[in-house]
């Protein structure tokens, strides 16, 4: 049987984040994520080479991260120096301890089994900055909150 982090481990051997188009577009996401936070509580699900977790452990604001790799928990916990809380898990597994005021699924939806199931599970009433690849578009972005 199969680790259920081993395709993600396998990927966080190749894949960066941190280079070229790709940190662009998390840093254009980024920008228009801090235009819409709110609160002090904060999770980020996914981190990847850690562009977002990076700016985002700078800022005033209680940061836990959700990541299936520990090769990337590793890599950022570095980049962050004790700023955020990571927790290896997947996404569809994690069991929030706390209530957030901000959740931020960028670039998650595309790549988890049943999306939906995964937005109904969202604490509602929290705010929700959520994107994916799409195949009309270059990117479907929901800004709001999950009522």
């Amino acid at each position: 049987m199969i680790d259920k982090f081993e395709p993600l481990e396998a990927t966080a051997k190749f894949y960066r984040s941190d280079i070229g188009f790709e940190r662009k577009l998390i840093e254009f996401d980024l920008s228009k994520i801090l235009e819409h936070l709110r609160g002090k509580r904060v999770l980020e699900m996914g981190c990847a080479n850690g562009v977002m977790t990076e700016k985002l452990s700078k800022l005033p604001i209680y940061l836990d991260v959700v990541e299936g790799s520990s090769i990337y928990i590793d890599y950022v916990r570095q980049i962050v120096k004790g700023k955020a809380r990571f927790f290896h898990s997947l996404f569809e597994d994690f069991e929030p301890e706390l209530k957030y005021d901000t959740i931020i699924m960028a670039s998650v939806l595309e790549h988890v089994t049943h999306p939906v199931k995964l937005l109904k599970k969202c604490i509602p009433g929290s705010f929700q900055k959520v994107n994916c690849m799409s195949s009309s578009q270059m990117r479907t972005q929901f800004t709001g909150k999950l009522e």
